[in-house]
């Protein structure tokens, strides 16, 4: 009769490799994606639209709130830019003060 051949090498616990395991931790981590949004503010000509369109919904929500009635439009487009208007300076005076560190 013929006997099996017995292996002297033993068996890896984990099932991997020690190639293997340096092999996968070596790659970069994948970048989450960036919506479209995103990518069109950070270019100059994106942000243009984007504001286009922000003002354009604004315009169009204040004319669905007013019912077409142009003197309501415009003391609540008016209202809107008084308000924008001082948020723009409050925040540009807190800016400010960061910068020079006061």
């Amino acid at each position: 009769m013929a006997t099996a051949k017995k292996s002297t090498r033993k068996a890896s616990t984990t099932g991997r490799s020690a190639a293997s395991a340096k092999r996968a931790s070596s790659r970069a981590p994948a970048k989450p994606p960036v919506s479209l949004i995103v990518r069109m503010y950070r270019n100059p000509a994106g942000k243009i639209l984007l504001i286009l369109a922000a003002i354009l919904l604004i315009i169009g929500v204040d004319f669905l709130v007013t019912l077409n009635h142009f003197e309501r439009f415009f003391i609540v487009l008016g209202i809107e830019w008084i308000i924008a208007t001082l948020v723009g300076w409050i925040l540009f005076v807190f800016r400010d003060r960061i910068k020079n560190g006061n």
